[in-house]
């Protein structure tokens, strides 16, 4: 096998950092991954991110995660979402119990014209099933804090 070929199965448990990585969520029942996207370049620094719904977290109130791509992202095999610190990526959490913030996400692309990706994140449940959308415009600086 030629360097950086893959075998025609690849088990997700055999992901080493050099052939993929993984990402594991907070907390049991968060549901981490149950939507995942592909997230642009959030943060404006020429490498593409990841966006990870947990609808679940906090007794449904939802949790979203942003992890920045780069040089080395994932090359221990393993992220843990509940690392994120604002330098390799940040958390946005939901409103209120039960609204399933994260439930789907997407990039928005460039919604706002500045030439950084956007986010959008879906609260299905929220206000007992009237919903919400939420926009989060991307840009130096973004989620620096580690929680939105």
């Amino acid at each position: 096998m030629k360097q950086g070929q893959f075998p025609a199965i690849l088990n997700l448990m055999d992901l080493n950092g050099k052939n993929g990585f993984k990402l594991d969520g907070e907390a049991s029942g968060d549901s981490s991954g149950y939507s995942v996207s592909a997230a642009g370049d959030i943060n404006g620094d020429g490498v593409s991110d990841l966006l990870i719904g947990a609808a679940h977290h906090a007794s449904n109130t939802g949790r979203s995660y942003v992890v920045f791509g780069g040089p080395g992202v994932g090359s221990s095999g393993l992220i843990s979402l509940s690392g994120l610190n604002g330098s390799n990526g940040f958390k946005l959490d939901g409103e209120a119990v039960n609204d399933f913030s994260g439930w789907s996400v997407n990039t928005a692309g460039d919604i706002n014209g500045d030439g950084v990706s956007d986010l959008l994140v879906g609260a299905y449940y929220h206000a007992s099933g009237t919903g919400r959308s939420y926009v989060v415009f991307g840009g130096p600086g973004v989620g620096s804090s580690g929680l939105i």
